[in-house]
């Protein structure tokens, strides 16, 4: 029996399976779970194999559902596991520490051993002297046509040892401009636009304009025209963040301009008098009674909209506390 092997729960040699539930159940503690690994089994002091024996279950066994197993032979295949699988006839005995499965570190260092790896490891990772890397960049130039730019370093794996990185090039002459000096070619700055705030203003209104009139942060960073090093038609939402100090002090610019398509402020600024009105009006038409949770429902505001009754946040915000705004309520109304 199970009881006579330590392990109240379940049958001996059975892994107790629930198809409702699709758990299976440890014979522990006689919990539920989908697997069973080896941080549980720790907490009983045993590990996977003790807790297999113990159990009376074979070496073999998985301490999953049967739908796990089926994902994860399904993931086997999909991403051809079996190459890891240490190759060992049958009944030999098994080596501590490669119990079968998956031993990416034993077969990496076996596949390094391999005189042919190890000869292509020793060329990626030579040691350039400056007359050995200096021929190297003026045969890359060549190669390129007579013009070399940092992105033409960036090399496959196959070509490494024949041509030295970009990262090892500025390290070793300091710069990319002293390479392209000792290459006897001209070095061209990155080209990078300085945004002004009329600027920035002046393609806001024109990408406003192309979304029909409506311009929103999210907006603005899908319409990202630039790529690192080049101008683009719009500045990024960054640029505009950092200029403007927020995104509602530039639609307030634009707005200040006369340029903006609706009559009122895109945030209402509300007053401690009008917000009183709003939420009176509110609880009067609630018959009497006024929650965070009803104005959280009844919010009537987006996002740069204005709404008929302020937020809960603004409330808060504005009055310290809901039960001040509470307070304020019932003085006023009495």
């Amino acid at each position: 029996m199970t009881q006579e092997l330590g392990m109240p729960f379940g049958e001996p040699g059975v892994l107790a399976y629930d198809e409702l539930l699709d758990r299976v159940q440890c014979a522990v503690c006689g919990r539920w779970y989908q697997a069973i690994r080896g941080s549980h089994l720790r907490k009983h002091g045993l590990t996977i194999e003790q807790y297999k024996e113990e159990a009376g279950l074979n070496h073999g066994t998985a301490l999953m559902t049967p739908r796990l197993r089926e994902l994860q032979r399904q993931w086997s295949i999909a991403t051809n596991s079996q190459q890891y699988l240490i190759k060992r006839q049958r009944g030999d005995p098994a080596i501590l520490g490669e119990p079968g499965r998956h031993h990416h570190r034993v077969q990496w260092r076996r596949t390094r051993a391999l005189p042919e790896v190890r000869e292509r490891i020793v060329v990626a990772g030579r040691r350039w002297s400056d007359d050995e890397m200096l021929a190297a960049l003026r045969a890359r130039q060549a190669a390129m046509g007579g013009r070399l730019h940092e992105r033409d370093l960036d090399v496959p794996s196959g070509e490494r040892g024949n041509c030295p990185s970009h990262t090892a090039a500025v390290e070793r002459f300091g710069s990319w401009s002293r390479v392209c000096e000792l290459l006897n070619q001209p070095y061209e700055a990155p080209n990078e636009t300085t945004w002004t705030e009329e600027a920035i203003l002046a393609a806001l209104r024109v990408l406003r304009q192309e979304l029909g009139g409506e311009l929103t942060l999210v907006h603005l960073r899908r319409a990202r025209s630039g790529v690192r090093g080049k101008p683009g038609r719009f500045p990024s939402a960054d640029t505009v963040l950092e200029r403007f100090g927020s995104w509602d002090h530039m639609l307030r610019r634009l707005h200040e301009d006369g340029t903006s398509p609706f009559a009122t402020p895109f945030f209402r600024k509300w007053t401690e008098e009008e917000m009183l009105a709003a939420l009176r009006v509110l609880r009067q038409e609630l018959g009497g009674a006024l929650t965070i949770a009803q104005l959280h429902r009844l919010r009537s505001g987006g996002q740069g909209k204005r709404g008929r009754f302020p937020s809960y946040r603004s409330v808060v915000n504005h009055f310290g506390s809901w039960d001040r705004l509470l307070q304020r309520l019932d003085q006023d109304g009495a």
